[in-house]
């Protein structure tokens, strides 16, 4: 039975994602910042989960609660960085710099110390998968307003294709997945806090017009690159709400013309 590992797994796309793993015959091993959510959340899955308190931003507390689920389950064949914020949402000069940097910590540092503590014993094992939750917002344009998150959020994108081609030797891969508008608490905030409403009305706008996603199709991505089909794609970036399957299927003329990866515009390899 294969084992997963999900960070933020508490609530929001982190519980539908372990919930469509335990589906498909996943063991999970859930973590989040909160013990309470976590108690809760996996009281309501039931068996198959192992529920660890983790801070993503502090490499000890990582360090702890990656040991105890190694103690608690077999080795990790995947693991799935979930776990993120979006703090602040104004023009940098107007920016609370502590808001503006928990960003950074939780989506691009949180995100590193995982696959730092996780992927040598996939890189041991000659075997796994990485799936890096990331954004459209950033990855595919400018995102004014909203820079702590971008900033991350590409950097979590650009760092999964360099630890794609560090991993592929080793027959470890590594994705990252751009969700659409999923209606989690982070979009909740976006939808209520003062400064959002005024520089991102666009969101409240997609809920009015029910223009919003289930979480589930968040999840069946994840299964689609957990499943081994995209492993030719290793490195690049997926859209769960697009027709990700026909990309999976003409993955080598994806690869052969450099497409779903970050580059520069105007700028060819070579």
């Amino acid at each position: 039975m294969p084992v997963a590992y999900v960070t933020g797994a508490a609530g929001g796309l982190g519980r539908a994602i372990t919930e469509g793993l335990l589906n498909a015959g996943y063991r999970v091993a859930m973590f989040d910042i909160s013990q309470e959510a976590l108690d809760r959340a996996s009281g309501e899955l039931g068996e198959g989960v192992s529920a660890h308190a983790m801070n993503v931003t502090d490499r000890a507390s990582v360090d702890a609660a990656v040991t105890e689920a190694e103690k608690a389950l077999p080795p990790c064949d995947l693991l799935i960085n979930n776990a993120g914020t979006f703090s602040v949402c104004a023009p940098m000069w107007e920016c609370d710099p502590d808001r503006w940097f928990r960003d950074i910590d939780v989506n691009l540092k949180g995100t590193f110390l995982m696959c730092n503590r996780v992927a040598g014993g996939m890189v041991d094992r000659g075997a796994g998968r990485i799936v890096n939750i990331v954004s459209s917002g950033g990855v595919l344009d400018g995102h004014p307003y909203g820079t702590s998150y971008a900033a991350s959020k590409t950097g979590v994108t650009r760092i999964t294709e360099g630890l794609s081609m560090e991993l592929q030797p080793h027959g470890v891969t590594a994705f990252c997945i751009g969700p659409p508008a999923v209606n989690t608490a982070m979009t909740q905030w976006l939808i209520n806090d003062e400064q959002a409403k005024t520089h991102r009305p666009l969101i409240k706008e997609i809920f009015e017009k029910g223009e919003d996603f289930p979480p589930q199709v968040v999840a069946d991505c994840v299964l689609a690159l957990a499943s081994g089909r995209a492993d030719k794609l290793t490195g690049r970036y997926f859209l769960p709400h697009k027709d990700y399957e026909s990309i999976i299927a003409d993955a080598d003329r994806i690869v052969a013309d450099d497409q779903w990866v970050l580059r520069i515009a105007g700028h060819k390899k070579g």
